[in-house]
């Protein structure tokens, strides 16, 4: 990196948006040293840069990431971006710098500190995405046994049903 000062890229939020973030930094040859989309920004004296979302630099960025880093690549950027704390616009640029510019072998480094901050938001979106399903599933069985004990105390014009749906 030169110095330029702290460079901060502004974007819409939307997974697209950062995708054209990412072509910026490769084209203008500068990580960035934080992203935020344009909600989150804050009155600032910093050099911002303003990312216009363009959809073919995000697909060329997407399926630059599947070739050159694999589709497990591609699926841990965009299981980081579902991740709900702060940061993870900047895990997302430094895995992908880092991926790029060293090679996929890089990229799978989960203890290098470029790699390993994605690779946590991801796991915890994984794992909140296994307790919705089991969630999920429990509310399912629990609908199917109350249908079940309503069918059943009608059909016996029980005014009180005594049947235990747990």
């Amino acid at each position: 990196m030169s110095d330029r000062g702290v460079l901060v890229f502004a974007y819409d939020g939307s997974f697209e948006g950062l995708m054209s973030a990412v072509f910026d930094a490769f084209s203008i040859k500068t990580l960035p040293d934080d992203i935020f989309p344009f909600d989150d920004m804050e009155p600032t004296l910093l050099k911002i840069h303003t990312v216009e979302t363009n959809f073919e630099h995000a697909k060329r960025v997407e399926h630059a990431i599947a070739e050159k880093l694999g589709k497990g690549a591609g699926n841990l950027v965009r299981r980081g971006f579902l991740y709900d704390g702060e940061g993870k616009e900047t895990a997302i640029m430094r895995f992908l710098w880092k991926g790029f510019n060293e090679g996929a072998k890089a990229a799978s480094a989960i203890g290098d500190p470029d790699v390993n901050p994605l690779f946590k938001m991801a796991t915890a979106v994984s794992n909140e995405q296994r307790l919705l399903r089991k969630a999920k599933a429990r509310l399912r069985r629990l609908f199917t046994q109350s249908i079940l004990c309503f069918r059943f105390c009608a059909a016996i014009s029980a005014p009180e049903c005594t049947m235990k749906i747990l």
